[in-house]
């Protein structure tokens, strides 16, 4: 029996169009800042954008990121992402050899998000493209904001570290332990590797609430419940072997300081849920990540529309 060229093209287009019905699309803001909590140090200012698609799943880089095997449900997904570091003493022009030094980095994540709903998997991986030093624009972004406030411009900015390519992989797999409704406690295992970062860590999410579907895609449409809200616990407990943003072996002025091999990094926050809209506000805790270095606060608000 041959089946019409029209009806084949039709199965077609309804596949397609079934695919992206049933993929999650989205974008999101992430801003932070230690301004909420008058640090304005170290990591003190970071913008980022995600995009999330399912016409992303034809990107030719997402066979150089790992999936879960025999995944029932994956996003695909792009960020781009820029990052900025000061010292503690920003008063002195001049390069501080027992200081976190003034860097930005400014990187164009391709990532991609599988589940296993049945076994309560879900794993985040991702492969980043960018770069460190001038190229990444930190000190405009940092000063042009510190003019529009009328803030002191930070003059120590041409002692940043140098100019480099990064190229950096990131991994991320969570498992519910207990899951419920209202409840639910998630073990973490996590990673990173490549010139920007190299790092492995373990650690667990406590959530709370009414809570939307966390081992799934979440998608919005008619009819379906239209609030969650959720308080949450995020720790991490991470072995430290690389950090490019920290100690650049090629940077002409050599601190005295030594990397701290191990950090600890905690989130807590609030997520609200609202139809096809979501705001998370996050105040996070690092513990010194060298050794003249101290604690560090800083504060993060995520904003996300669902297409």
């Amino acid at each position: 029996m041959k089946v019409p060229v029209s009806l084949l093209l039709f199965l077609n287009l309804y596949v397609v169009f079934a695919q992206d019905i049933l993929s999650p699309k989205y974008i999101k803001l992430n801003i932070s800042n230690d301004l909420v909590d008058k640090t304005d140090y170290y990591y003190t200012s970071g913008l980022s954008l995600t995009f999330n698609h399912p016409f992303l799943r034809k990107n030719p880089f997402n066979k150089l990121i790992p999936s879960l095997p025999k995944a029932s449900d994956k996003n695909y997904g792009l960020t781009l992402t820029q990052d900025i570091y000061t010292p503690s003493n920003v008063d002195t022009a001049g390069f501080i050899a027992n200081d976190r030094p003034y860097v930005a980095t400014l990187m164009l994540y391709m990532q991609k998000t599988s589940f296993q709903p049945g076994r309560r998997l879900r794993l985040h991986s991702g492969l980043g493209l960018g770069f460190i030093g001038n190229i990444a624009l930190g000190e405009q972004a940092q000063n042009g904001f510190h003019n529009l406030i009328n803030n002191n411009i930070y003059e120590g900015w041409y002692n940043q570290l140098d100019n480099k390519l990064l190229m950096n992989y990131e991994f991320e797999l969570q498992k519910g332990l207990h899951v419920d409704k209202n409840n639910q406690f998630i073990g973490i295992i996590e990673a990173e590797a490549g010139n920007l970062r190299t790092n492995m860590g373990f650690g667990y999410l406590w959530r709370v609430g009414k809570l939307s579907p966390y081992f799934e895609s979440y998608r919005y449409s008619k009819g379906m419940k239209k609030f969650y809200f959720s308080v949450f616990l995020d720790v991490k407990f991470k072995l430290i072997l690389f950090d490019a943003t920290i100690i650049q072996p090629s940077s002409l002025n050599r601190p005295t300081y030594t990397l701290n091999n191990f950090l600890f990094h905690s989130r807590a926050g609030v997520s609200i849920m609202y139809a096809r809209f979501t705001i998370l506000l996050i105040q996070n805790f690092l513990s010194p990540e060298f050794s003249t270095g101290f604690t560090h606060r800083y504060g993060s608000l995520q904003l996300a529309y669902r297409f």
